[in-house]
C-alpha cells in the first residue's frame, strides 16, 4: 500500500464531536511505523482549530472506508510531528 492508496483529494471535510462539518486541506500523506498519517489545515478559520494550524491524524481502513483517527498519545503525536517535519521540509 501507499500513501496515494489512501488520500487524493486536496479538500477534506470531517465532522466534529459536535456534528459539525469542518474543511481541510491535505498538506501531507505520509507513512511512518507501519501507520499511514495525514496532515491538514483549515481551509477557514473556525472556533476550534488557527487557519494557520496542522493538524494530523492517523489513517485507518474499515473495509472500503478510510477512519480519520484523532492521535490520543503524546508521544505519538510528537513521533509524527517530527516525521512530518521531516518530510515535509527536507523532501
Amino acid at each position: 500500500m501507499s500513501n496515494n492508496d489512501y488520500v487524493s483529494e486536496a479538500v477534506i471535510d470531517l465532522e466534529d464531536e459536535e456534528g459539525n462539518v469542518l474543511s481541510f486541506e491535505q498538506v501531507l500523506t505520509f507513512a511512518y511505523k507501519d501507520n499511514f498519517y495525514i496532515a491538514l489545515t483549515p481551509t477557514e478559520p473556525n472556533d476550534e482549530i488557527a487557519e494557520d494550524e496542522v493538524v494530523i491524524m492517523r489513517l485507518t481502513e474499515d473495509g472500503d472506508d478510510i477512519i480519520y483517527d484523532a492521535i490520543e498519545s503524546d508521544e505519538e503525536l510528537d513521533e509524527v510531528w517530527a516525521e512530518f517535519e521531516h518530510q515535509y521540509y527536507d523532501e
